[in-house]
């Protein structure tokens, strides 16, 4: 996860700064850079995380995993402001950073105990042998 995480990380920035730029031409750059990096933090990085757990690192392309990251994350991050705010939690900005962080947070954690477990499994098989 570390290469492929890096990578599209480092190009979701350059796309931000970018876009930021382009956007700086109609509203002043502080709002643009706060759009767009926004979007980005709602839109792809909670599906992202969620891309590799449910799909390990080589089970499908760069382009694949850029367009289930968008639709993971249409998907969980509303559900999951939903079912907050019907247990009680109030739709706010704030609440609604530390929950898709917080969803962020829970893929990598699953995937990094996954990839581990994995480890393991294939380390003690090749004890056995």
């Amino acid at each position: 996860m570390k290469n492929g995480f890096v990578k599209y990380l480092g190009a979701s920035i350059i796309i931000v700064a970018l876009l930021s730029i382009v956007l700086s031409i109609w509203m002043p750059i502080q709002q643009s850079t706060r759009i767009i990096a926004g979007a980005s933090l709602a839109l792809f990085i909670p599906g992202l995380t969620w891309s590799y757990v449910f799909w390990y690192k080589n089970e499908i392309t760069g382009l694949e995993r850029f367009i289930f990251s968008f639709f993971l994350s249409i998907a969980l991050v509303p559900l999951v402001i939903y079912f907050l705010n019907k247990v009680g939690v109030r739709i706010n900005t704030l609440n609604s950073l530390l929950e898709i962080l917080g969803l962020s947070i829970v893929g990598i954690c699953i995937y990094l105990l996954r990839t581990h477990m994995r480890s393991n499994t294939v380390s003690k098989e090749n004890d056995h042998i």
